[in-house]
């Protein structure tokens, strides 16, 4: 596909010069620009290379870059088991590397556990979705970047009324999280006329009370969550469910933070509202399976003013981004906006997770922002 350089800087970057930059762990904000605008190259491998982009980025232990990266991805599939030219994976290379960058290990095997559930959801297995749940509860209300479902909007679609009502029963669940349709799953069920599931729904939101102080739960990062270093990626098994058994006893799910129901009301709104400026560029990228390493692939497309434009808002304020900043949940908003929210809700506006106030500029969008002035 042919490239619409109108966005690109003035000395557009090659697909070799970007490998190289993150083979040699280096020019990291380039290299985010680069995918920004050619996001089918993330997991492409240069001819007589070893290693995609996205391997780079784990081997380098830089995981505030991965997740920035897989935002780009939100709402188009990619196969984050996608292999080196040598057969090796993400999480073969986390594990290979974890003595010397524990925290990609530990992120990058918590992707795969979030991976996993939703890929069951997809096939059904409920059974198995409530063994991974019961040994690891703070996967309930989290999903992969890129999935446009969290677990209960696939239960609706997927499931039946017994199914939820067992998992509504067992677990924490949050009920405002939203899909890629501003969707939450009492919504989904409307839509999909599943009027026992909106019963279900409805009377659980009518019983459903929340503490006027609820003890912040520890992230990922900060969590005693500590994986199984025998465990490897490949054991896509029933065996995966017993991984860190002796851990995930000490995590608990997060639920909402809200002291009552209208301010639990006022948040659904205003998250609502975010997805319907969502700043994330959409992207029609998708690998059913390993992406070929030869010929030398051919980059993503690049976007136009008019494509380009919703990353340049913040999804909060609504307004261009003046001081565009990357929050730990790997989204952009405004530094203003972001503190704000934070200090009111204590959670991603994305996921209703538990999001810690620690940014880092987002240089790129600040560049294309001035490049337009």
């Amino acid at each position: 596909m042919a490239s619409n350089d109108n966005n690109l800087p003035d000395d557009p970057m090659s697909f070799e010069k970007v490998t190289n930059w993150a083979r040699s762990n280096r020019e990291w904000d380039k290299v985010y620009q680069y995918i920004l605008f050619h996001p089918n190259d993330f997991f492409a491998i240069l001819p007589g290379r070893r290693y995609a982009i996205a391997h780079q980025v784990v081997y380098n232990g830089n995981v505030d870059m991965l997740k920035s990266l897989l935002v780009l991805f939100s709402n188009n599939p990619i196969n984050i088991h996608s292999r080196t030219n040598d057969g090796k994976t993400l999480f073969d290379i986390a594990a290979e590397r974890q003595s010397k960058n524990p925290a990609m290990y530990t992120y990058i095997h918590h992707l795969y556990e979030q991976d996993r559930l939703i890929k069951e959801a997809k096939n059904k297995n409920w059974r198995l979705i409530m063994s991974i749940l019961t040994r690891n509860k703070i996967l309930v209300n989290e999903k992969p970047p890129y999935s446009p479902y969290f677990l209960l909007h696939y239960v609706v679609e997927n499931g039946d009324a017994r199914v939820l009502q067992e998992l509504l029963d067992s677990f924490d669940f949050q009920l405002d999280l939203f899909n890629s349709d501003k969707e939450t799953p009492l919504d989904m069920a409307k839509r999909l006329q599943k009027q026992d599931m909106c019963s279900i729904f409805q009377s659980k939101i009518a019983n459903q009370s929340y503490p006027h102080k609820k003890q912040r739960q520890p992230s990922l990062e900060q969590s005693s969550y500590q994986p199984d270093v025998s465990t490897t990626e490949s054991n896509n098994s029933k065996d995966d469910v017993q991984r860190n058994s002796r851990n995930t006893n000490e995590t608990q799910s997060i639920i909402n933070s809200a002291h009552d129901q209208p301010q639990r009301q006022a948040r659904t709104e205003k998250i609502k509202h975010y997805h319907t400026t969502k700043s994330i560029i959409s992207v029609s990228t998708s690998f059913d399976s390993d992406p070929p390493s030869s010929p030398l692939p051919t980059t993503g497309s690049s976007f136009s003013d008019e494509q380009m434009t919703p990353s340049l808002i913040c999804p909060l304020s609504e307004q261009q981004f003046v001081d565009p900043v990357i929050a730990s949940d790997g989204y952009t908003y405004e530094r203003a906006a972001i503190i704000d929210w934070i200090n009111t809700y204590h959670s991603s506006p994305t996921t209703g997770e538990v999001m810690s106030a620690t940014f880092r500029d987002n240089t790129e969008i600040k560049k294309i922002i001035q490049s337009k002035r």
